[in-house]
């Protein structure tokens, strides 16, 4: 038996995928350039225009975060060094 992996779903339904099934998808895709440009032309249609953030946080984590920690965020760049750690340690 194979490892699983569980990707995380926005309806929060749980999907398991063998790693071997995703290897042979991810080969695949290796092999067949015009499948990956038709995905990344979809997804790309998808997103519009989005601008990318000064933070890196939300560079990586988009909009993942909960608006009480985006207020979070948003205070801790607006504070000076000395008084960041404080605002860490409410997250």
């Amino acid at each position: 038996m194979g490892h699983w992996i569980r990707p995380p779903r926005p309806d929060k339904l749980r999907v398991s995928i063998a790693v071997e099934e995703l290897t042979r998808r991810a080969e695949f895709l290796r092999n067949h350039d015009e499948v990956c440009t038709c995905l990344i032309g979809s997804f790309q249609s998808t997103r519009g225009d989005v601008l990318a953030s000064p933070h890196l946080e939300d560079q990586l984590y988009g909009a993942f975060f909960p608006k009480e920690d985006e207020a979070l965020m948003e205070r801790f760049h607006n504070v000076p060094w000395s008084e960041r750690l404080a605002i860490i340690n409410a997250f």
